[in-house]
């Protein structure tokens, strides 16, 4: 189990370009960025199937982006023409992400 986690997160971390720095990459202070935003945020506790469940819904979120390839980021989260598809997969995705939280408060600062 505890192996299926550790290669699970490695593909997330992958998919999130948190593999490790690419060396001449023009993508590396965008890598760097990354790295410094999520590795500071508290993550709780997950169960398999809460895991499951927010990797399917993010998955749906790149899904959704891929339906408008001539979009730009600041295109697509366009408060005013943001696709529907694109904000109900962000909608699922934060349901499954509170649902992880739950209701308990953070014991730590970041």
């Amino acid at each position: 189990m505890n192996s299926e986690r550790q290669t699970r997160q490695e593909k997330i971390d992958l998919q999130l370009g948190r593999a490790g720095w690419a060396v001449g990459s023009r993508r590396l202070v965008e890598k760097f960025i990354c790295l410094a935003h999520l590795d500071n945020f508290p993550w709780p506790d997950t169960t398999e199937k809460q895991q499951t469940t927010i990797e399917a819904a993010a998955q749906a979120v790149l899904y959704a982006r891929t339906k408008h390839p001539t979009s730009t980021i600041a295109d697509l989260y366009d408060p005013l023409t943001m696709p529907p598809e694109l904000v109900r997969a962000h909608q699922v995705l934060d349901r499954a992400v509170d649902a992880a939280y739950g209701k308990t408060a953070f014991n730590t600062e970041a």
